[in-house]
C-alpha cells in the first residue's frame, strides 16, 4: 500500500464524529444573527448557480395521527465548502399541549470525499432560524431595501414567529405596530408580551381579518389546509407564506409568487 493510502487509512481511522447539542446551537446563533441571512443568502445563490443538489423532501405520515409527520431532507453543497448531509424534522402540533415544542430536529452531516458521517447537531433551532432567515431576506428585497413598515402582522404565534419577529429586529427592521392572531390566546399574548418586553413593540392582539390588512403579514401556522379562500390582499403587501397550507388556491392564483425552488413549492 502507498504512503497515500496509508495516509487516507490513517485519516479514515482518526475520523472524528461530533455531537452538538441544542445549547451549544443555540449560543452560536445567537452570537450572530446576521451571519444566518447571508448563508441562507449564499445557498440561494449557489442553488441558482447549480452547486446544490436537492431531491425532493420525504414525507413519513401517520394514518392514526394525521396532524403528525416527520420530514426527510437530503441535500448536498459543492464548492469552497463542500458537504453533504439530511435534516430529519419532525412536526407533532399536540405537543404545545404538554409543553413541549412542536418540531424537533437533528442534522447528519456527512464528508463530501469518504461520506463519512462526522456530526450530528441539535436542528430545531437550525430549522427555525433558516426559516426566519428566509423569510427577512425575502421581505428585504420584496419591500426595496426598505426596513420601515407601519403595521406587521403574525398568524400563528409559535416558536417560529417568534423567531421570525427576533430576527426582523436583528436586521434593523422598524415596525409602527405588531398585530397577532392565534387560535391559542395563551400563545398570541406571549408573543405579544415579548415584543413589548424584549423590543418595546406596541403589540396587540386581533382577528384574522384585521391581520390580513397589515403591511407586511407573516403566515407561521400548523394549519392543514387552506383557510384564506377569498383574495384579500391589496398591492403592495408582503406576504410571507412561511407554513404553505394557509392560502387557498384563487389567493395564491392573484398574487405575485416568489419561490426559491418552483418544483419543490409544488411538492412542499
Amino acid at each position: 500500500m502507498g504512503s497515500s493510502d496509508e495516509a487516507e487509512a490513517e485519516r479514515l481511522t482518526q475520523a472524528a464524529f461530533h455531537v452538538v447539542d441544542g445549547e451549544v446551537t443555540a449560543r452560536l446563533l445567537a452570537a450572530d444573527p446576521l451571519a444566518c441571512i447571508d448563508d441562507v443568502q449564499a445557498a440561494y445563490l449557489a442553488h441558482e448557480a447549480g452547486r446544490t443538489v436537492n431531491p425532493d423532501s420525504y414525507f413519513l405520515r401517520f394514518p392514526e395521527a394525521p396532524a403528525n409527520r416527520i420530514i426527510a431532507l437530503p441535500a448536498s453543497l459543492s464548492g469552497d465548502q463542500p458537504v453533504s448531509g439530511i435534516k430529519w424534522i419532525s412536526s407533532f402540533p399536540g405537543n404545545v399541549d404538554t409543553g413541549l415544542q412542536r418540531a424537533s430536529a437533528v442534522l447528519i452531516l456527512n464528508d463530501p470525499v469518504t461520506g463519512y458521517a462526522f456530526a450530528c447537531l441539535e436542528a430545531s433551532r437550525i430549522s427555525a432560524m433558516r426559516t426566519a432567515a428566509s423569510a427577512v431576506l425575502g421581505a428585504r428585497w420584496m419591500n426595496r431595501q426598505q426596513r420601515h413598515v407601519r403595521r406587521m402582522a403574525f398568524i400563528g404565534a409559535g416558536f417560529i414567529a417568534r423567531t421570525v419577529l427576533d430576527l426582523f429586529v436583528s436586521d434593523g427592521w422598524a415596525m409602527d405596530s405588531v398585530s397577532v392572531f392565534d387560535q391559542h390566546e395563551d400563545s398570541a399574548l406571549a408573543l405579544i408580551s415579548h415584543a413589548a418586553g424584549r423590543y418595546q413593540l406596541n403589540g396587540e392582539q386581533t382577528d384574522l381579518h384585521d391581520c390580513l390588512q397589515a403591511d407586511v403579514v407573516v403566515f407561521a401556522t400548523t394549519a392543514p389546509s387552506p383557510y384564506v379562500l377569498e383574495p384579500v390582499f391589496r398591492p403592495g403587501q408582503v406576504v410571507l407564506n412561511i407554513s404553505l397550507r394557509d392560502l387557498g388556491p384563487e389567493v395564491i392564483a392573484q398574487a405575485n409568487n416568489i419561490l426559491d425552488d418552483v418544483e419543490h413549492c409544488l411538492k412542499a
